[in-house]
Order: C-alpha cells, then sequence, then structure tokens
C-alpha cells in the first residue's frame, strides 16, 4: 500500500533520492519543525516566534527589576501603590459578586422552565438531564460561596523584596530557556544543512 512518502513510486512517477530523502526527514525532528515539504535546493533555516516572546519577556523582567529597585528608594510611592492595588482588588471582588448573581439568576430561570418542561415518559431522560446540566453548571460557573481575593496588609519593605524576588526569577527563568531555545534551533538548522551536504555528495558521486 502506498504511503505519502512512496506514492511516486506507486504510480511509476520519477522520484529522485533527493526528494525521497527530504519527504522522509520530516518524519523526524528538526525536519518535522518546518511544518511541510522541505525545500528541493537548499536547506532552510528554521525559526521560531516563541524566542522573540522569551526576549520581550525577558526585556520586561529587567526592566520591573530595574524599577523595584528605584521603588527601594521611595517607600512612600510603593505604599500608594500597595493602596491602589488594594483597592483594585476590592472592585473586582464586588463585580464577581454581582457578576455571580446576575449568573445564577439566569440558570434559575432556565431551570424553572425546565420544571415546568413536562414530556412524556419516553422523554423524561432529557428533562432529567436539561436539569442535572444546568444545576452542575451553575454550581461550577457561579457558586454561592463567590470566590474572593483576601487583601492581606503589607508593609512597602515586604512588597518590594516580593517585587525584587519575582523579578529575579522571571530572568532566570527567561533566559534559561531563551538560551535552550537558541541552542536548539541552531543545531537544528546545522543539522539540516549537514542534511543537504550529504545528498549533495551523493549526487556528485552519482552524476
Amino acid at each position: 500500500m502506498p504511503t505519502g512518502l512512496t506514492a511516486k513510486i506507486y504510480e511509476g512517477e520519477e522520484l529522485t533520492l533527493r526528494e525521497f530523502a527530504l519527504r522522509c526527514a520530516t518524519q523526524f525532528s528538526p525536519a518535522h519543525s518546518y511544518g511541510g515539504d522541505l525545500p528541493l535546493d537548499k536547506a532552510p533555516m528554521l525559526e521560531n516566534s516563541s524566542i522573540d516572546y522569551y526576549e520581550r519577556e525577558l526585556k520586561k523582567a529587567r526592566e520591573e527589576l530595574e524599577e523595584a529597585n528605584r521603588l527601594k528608594e521611595h517607600p512612600e510611592e510603593v505604599q500608594r501603590i500597595i493602596e491602589q492595588e488594594s483597592k483594585k482588588i476590592e472592585e473586582e471582588n464586588e463585580q464577581r459578586k454581582i457578576r455571580y448573581a446576575e449568573m445564577r439568576k439566569r440558570y434559575d430561570a432556565m431551570i424553572a422552565k425546565v420544571e415546568r418542561f413536562q414530556v412524556p415518559e419516553e422523554y423524561k431522560y432529557l428533562r432529567d438531564f436539561m436539569l442535572k446540566h444546568l444545576k452542575e453548571t451553575k454550581e461550577f460557573d457561579c457558586p454561592e460561596d463567590c470566590f474572593q481575593v483576601e487583601i492581606k496588609p503589607i508593609s512597602p519593605e515586604v512588597w518590594i523584596a516580593q517585587q525584587l524576588k519575582y523579578a529575579h526569577e522571571n530572568i532566570g527563568y527567561y533566559e534559561e530557556k531563551l538560551a535552550k531555545e537558541k541552542e536548539w534551533y541552531a543545531n537544528a538548522n546545522k543539522h539540516l544543512q549537514g542534511l543537504y551536504k550529504a545528498i549533495d555528495e551523493y549526487e556528485k558521486q552519482n552524476e
């Protein structure tokens, strides 16, 4: 039975070693990362958008570290930030309560409709399922004990220490991820270039 790799052989069409080798290579990493048939003429350069992402996040983490170090000298500014964050959490908690209450009303209204939905015995399974699904989903989506973010008192010194810790951790994390991504892609591109070189040499020897 022919496969996508051997279809030309099966159908009697010409298939060069180059074409077959490059098609087979896509079944393995790193050629598989290319996302399609490899070009026949020269090795492609694999690129990854995650490298850009890690670079952006690393830059952001370094800027956050710089800002945290600046704020160390301005505790009064830190206190204002803490108060603003607490106020924001309070507002979000209140909005969540309102949103959950409105959602429960909508669920309860539909539950009431289904409970009034009288059906013949042969359709009772559907009505039972509707009720069960509505009640379970209601408990998951908008439980009575609405989740509230606890606001804990914190001093400017502790807040700064936390920001510095997070920034250093993020810098270390993104530096490591970025280095690994760059190393993988450097090795992957080297591997592909070596593959094309091996094919070129084979063809020269068999001209």
